[in-house]
C-alpha cells in the first residue's frame, strides 16, 4: 500500500513518453522479420535491448511466445495494437514491407549457406 503511489507514477511516466528511436527500431526489427528473438534484437541493433523489450511488452505492442525451433528462446511478435500504433491495419502495409521482408530473408539464407 505505501509504494502503490510511487509505482503507479513510474508506470504512467513510462507509458506518457513515446516510443522514441530505440522502441521504434525495436518494433521495425520485430514486425519486418516477422518477429525476433532478443538476441536477434541485440545483434541487429547491436546493444543490449533488454529495456526496450520490456517497455514495449508492457505497452502491449509486443508479446513473447515460445520460439518453435528453440523452445528455450522466447520469439517476439508485434500485437495489433503494434500496427494500431502505426496506422496500420496489416503489417503488408508498412512502407516497402515486401521489399525489406525480402531482402531479410536473402540475407537469412546467405549467413545460412555461409555457415553451413
Amino acid at each position: 500500500p505505501q509504494a502503490y503511489e510511487i509505482v503507479k507514477t513510474l508506470r504512467e511516466s513510462e507509458f506518457s513518453k513515446d516510443l522514441g528511436k530505440a522502441g521504434l527500431e525495436t518494433l521495425a526489427i520485430i514486425i519486418y522479420r516477422k518477429g525476433a528473438t532478443r538476441s536477434e534484437i541485440d545483434w541487429i541493433r547491436g546493444v543490449n535491448s533488454s529495456a526496450t523489450v520490456r517497455s514495449l511488452s508492457l505497452r502491449g505492442l509486443i508479446e513473447g511466445k515460445e520460439d518453435s525451433i528453440d523452445r528455450r528462446r522466447i520469439r517476439y511478435q508485434a500485437t495489433p495494437d503494434a500496427l494500431a500504433y502505426l496506422g496500420v491495419s496489416k503489417s503488408e502495409d508498412l512502407p516497402q514491407y515486401a521489399e525489406f521482408s525480402q531482402a531479410i530473408r536473402e540475407t537469412e539464407t546467405e549467413q545460412d549457406i555461409n555457415n553451413s
